[in-house]
């Protein structure tokens, strides 16, 4: 069995949930608060170890699947808690 990738992993997080939406399109995933309008938070596959995470003017890269799968979560439950 494959191990669950990054992308796979958030999708999991958000189909369990009504707070969000988002479209995934290969190796890049958008994601946005539901019923609010603003710019998504962009996650990106650039290749087997690196990740970019994007809003706005805000880029950060990571190089830790798990790491990055954390800070996301971090970055949702700020967006949702502010809306």
């Amino acid at each position: 069995m494959y191990p669950v990738m990054l992308l796979e992993r958030i999708a999991l997080f958000l189909d369990g949930t009504n707070a969000f939406k988002y479209t995934r399109s290969g190796q890049l995933m958008e994601i946005w608060l539901a019923h609010v309008e603003e710019l998504p938070v962009v996650v990106s596959k650039i290749n087997s170890s690196r990740y970019m995470v994007s809003s706005g003017n805000l880029m950060y890269e990571m190089t830790d699947e798990e790491k990055a799968y954390r800070y996301i979560l971090r970055v949702f439950v700020v967006m949702d808690r502010t809306r």
